[in-house]
């Protein structure tokens, strides 16, 4: 005859989860009841089944007040089944999560069972009846085994599932009830085999990730924080026997990476980007992965390797499919060459506003290199990954270049293309366009240009439909804005939309030391020469005005790489034609003061000409290397100017800066005084006499 089992449960979903457990191991042996407290409180529990089962401490002490002193009354011993951890694996370390159970005690209970497990990286907390609501977050997860209960809707919830039965309590059930010892082992084999599908699934997901990693073509070797290889895949094995490397299990990092100077240690550390190394004679290119789980932390380090040839190949692919279209950037900030405060100071200020979105202003003199810092400033901004996309004004007539910028609808004109065709502005969406030699642009298309800019929106030539576009502007010109705003050939609401961050790139004859630097430079890149220049020659280099700025330094050294032997000395006689011309005209004609007569009679209209005088004046006496506070030359004019302001000043230095006689230095250096702010202080003064 079958014994009969009664499971004491205080929820519907635990006794209807462990009844079920129990009829699929004993159900020969023993008719199983579940009485669950939620739904049958107000009930006679029945006094004549052989044992009792209670799932809690709650319902145990229910049965204990509730059945005669001769019922057989047994607690359960539960545990949480580790297999339903996985979410909880996948959460990163410190995560806040809740404990979810009925009280205090039992949510503490569950999280004890967690850590036991081996989950110890995250943040867990109680959570229980009559328990705080906890803060709304985006990210909000509670835990609890078998039902989610008292938390709120916003928070994911992870099932662990109903806690399992003991092995335990299994054999107190089948010493109570009689039933056969061989059901035990029954039990025990079906725990085992759930083990085992564990370890089966584990091992098919490593097999599988295995076989992934050994058909991918680059060479990937993990490496312990010791310095030794733990893991290679296909491509490794390979490297390693052309190395005539046998031994693999007790190959180090730097076995195979001989080549490196610095330990292991500090690459992991201090490499963010990609290394070019020699391993058995041939170029490669490393990337040093810190690799991390949630629960252990840093694990190891994976080292990618690619043979420089691979990169090459892939590099040239790309560039044939792009090349058609054009749209493309080169060149960045590492290919901005030179050592002097000018240039790098410039650099600085280029790569701060590459950080923001904001409009660029390039001002500087023809041949300096402005489409270098624009590429520059695009590939280091957020929409480095978008296209770029360069406009010269000077290169195409009004009408042509109207339509190359914002693009036509077909019929727009005659001769247009079947089916219409986008504008530069259409191409550089989530990109930068460049508008180089603006001052050569129309006052009609400065005008569509100024709509565009403030709109963020294009309209076709013959089209009515308006798109909007999001691109990053880039302007430059080697033209007075300024003059040209005064002579009406440039719009004001224009330069000032424009504007936003006025970069000034220094010419040649501003970077103090950089003329020879760059002369080796060329000669040893483009032409792998090494140029040996007289004093005399050195001399006339350093001194000579550069009017072509860099793009003629470049001209010269290639003329004299091309008629100077090599490993002989260069001399002046070697210079080009016209550079003889330039020095002795130089010399015989005096060079005559820019025509400042605008300039002044702006400063006389606005009465700042004294004060912007005075403040020339300082920066001309001011010693080389010190550094003039903004409070320290608002003192020296208080003196002179009792009414002056801090709002006043920052205009007379912004107007002095505006038409280019004074310049702003790097912090150290402070503002200095320009050869313009020199020429135009002494203009003045001869004027007056």
């Amino acid at each position: 005859m079958k014994k009969k089992l009664c499971v004491i449960g205080l929820a519907e979903v635990v006794c209807d989860a462990i009844g079920a457990s129990l009829r699929t191991l004993i159900g020969e042996y023993a008719d199983i009841l579940c009485w669950c407290l939620e739904k049958s409180m107000d009930e006679q529990i029945p006094t004549d089944y052989d044992l009792y089962l209670a799932t809690y401490p709650g319902s145990y002490a229910y049965a204990k007040k509730m059945l005669p002193n001769d019922c057989q009354i047994l607690l359960a011993g539960r545990f949480v089944n580790p297999s339903n951890f996985e979410r909880l694996l996948e959460l990163p370390k410190n995560t806040s999560v809740l404990a979810v159970d009925n009280s205090l005690e039992r949510a503490n209970y569950l999280i004890w069972e967690i850590a036991r497990f081996g989950v110890n990286h995250l943040d867990i907390s109680p959570y229980y009846p009559d328990c705080p609501e906890p803060e709304k977050m985006a990210q909000s997860f509670a835990v609890g085994a078998g039902r989610k209960r008292n938390v709120p809707d916003w928070m994911e919830f992870i099932n662990l599932g109903v806690k399992e039965l003991t092995i335990t309590t299994y054999a107190r059930i089948l010493q109570i009830l009689d039933i056969p010892e061989e059901v035990l082992d029954s039990i025990v084999h079906t725990y085992m085999d759930s083990v085992f599908q564990m370890a089966r699934r584990n091992n098919n997901t490593r097999t599988y990730l295995n076989s992934i990693i050994n058909n991918i073509d680059e060479i990937i070797f993990g490496i312990d924080e010791h310095g030794g290889i733990f893991f290679k895949n296909n491509a490794a094995e390979s490297l390693i026997a052309s190395l005539g490397k046998t031994d693999g299990a007790s190959l180090r990092f730097g076995d195979i990476f001989s080549e490196l100077e610095r330990p292991f240690a500090w690459y992991c550390e201090n490499c963010d980007e990609e290394i070019i190394t020699k391993i058995n004679g041939l170029h490669y290119v490393l990337q040093i992965k810190p690799v991390s789980e949630p629960v252990g932390g840093n694990i190891g380090t994976l080292i990618i390797v690619k043979p420089v040839t691979r990169v090459q190949e892939l590099e040239n692919k790309v560039r044939r499919k792009l090349k058609g279209t054009g749209l493309t950037a080169k060149y960045t900030f590492a290919n901005i060459l030179g050592e002097s405060p000018a240039i790098r100071q410039a650099v600085d200020t280029a790569r701060r506003f590459a950080g923001t979105p904001l409009t660029v202003l390039l001002e500087s003199e023809s041949g300096t290199g402005k489409e270098l810092f624009a590429q520059s400033i695009h590939q280091a901004s957020a929409c480095a990954s978008g296209p770029f996309v360069a406009f010269n004004f000077s290169a195409l007539p009004e009408t042509l270049a109207e339509s190359e910028l914002f693009g036509y609808e077909e019929g727009a004109f005659t001769g247009a293309r079947r089916g219409g065709k986008p504008g530069l502005f259409e191409q550089a969406h989530n990109g930068t366009i460049f508008l180089d030699e603006l001052g050569s642009a129309s006052l009609a298309v400065q005008a569509r240009l100024l709509r565009v800019l403030e709109e963020r929106e294009v309209r076709r030539i013959g089209g009515e439909r308006v798109l909007p576009v999001s691109v990053r502007v880039i302007a430059a010109t080697n033209e007075d804005l300024g003059a040209m705003i005064r002579n009406k050939q440039f719009r004001k609401d224009l330069f000032y939309r424009l504007c936003m961050c006025p970069l000034y790139i220094p010419p040649l004859r501003e970077r103090t030391g950089d003329v020879l630097f760059l002369i080796r430079y060329f000669a040893e890149t483009l032409h792998s020469r090494h140029l040996k220049f007289d004093s005399a020659l050195e001399d006339f280099c350093n001194t000579y005005d550069w009017p072509g700025n860099v793009r003629e330094l470049q001209n010269m050294v290639t003329y004299l790489c091309a008629v100077v032997p090599p490993n002989r000395v260069c001399t002046t006689a070697d210079l080009p034609r016209y550079f003889h011309s330039a020095s002795h005209a130089s010399s015989a004609v005096e060079v005559k003061a820019p025509p400042f007569t605008a300039i002044y009679e702006e400063m006389v209209n606005n009465h700042t000409l004294d004060i912007c005088r005075t403040l020339l004046a300082i920066f001309n006496e001011k010693t080389k290397g010190h550094s003039l506070g903004r409070e320290h030359i608002f003192d020296m004019l208080k003196d002179h100017y009792p009414a002056i302001t801090h709002p006043a000043l920052r205009r007379h230095l912004d107007t002095l800066k505006y038409h280019g006689m004074l310049h702003s230095g790097s912090t150290k250096q402070g503002t200095d005084i320009t050869p313009v702010g020199r020429e135009f202080l002494a203009w003045i003064v001869q004027l007056r006499k």
